[in-house]
């Protein structure tokens, strides 16, 4: 059995350049699967700012487009360019869909932006849902 057919990658968040405020990321379909790692990528920081923090949070609801709320500690902070972070989840007894947040932040400067972009790799798929 080969790595690919025990995981599986989806975009979470396309690649994009903010210019600070929030960003929701796709709704993930985890069913039958009882992991998750999120991965977010920065690029470049352009303009002048004196500083730069991404926030991220990971949210799960019951339905793809319903409310989500956050769960407790699935968060990362990123606070300069060309970084990658990970959010690591065991998702055996959470909701059906999960879905990143992402607030950037900029302090000072002018025009400032910040390319950035997510993955979630699902893992330990077990063909039931939920758990």
């Amino acid at each position: 059995m080969s790595l690919g057919e025990l995981v599986k990658t989806v975009r979470a968040l396309s690649p994009q350049s903010t210019l600070g405020g929030a960003v929701t990321g796709v709704a993930i379909d985890r069913k039958g699967y009882q992991s998750a790692v999120f991965t977010v990528i920065t690029g470049a920081i352009g303009g002048t700012p004196d500083a730069t923090t991404c926030a991220v949070q990971i949210t799960e609801c019951a339905t793809s487009g319903g409310t989500y709320t956050n769960i407790s500690g699935a968060t990362a902070t990123l606070t300069i360019a060309n970084t990658v972070a990970e959010v690591n989840l065991e998702i055996g007894g959470n909701l059906g869909f999960l879905q990143l947040s992402e607030t950037t932040t900029f302090t000072g400067g002018s025009t400032p932006t910040l390319l950035l972009g997510a993955t979630c790799t699902l893992g330990k798929f077990s063909g039931l849902y939920p758990v």
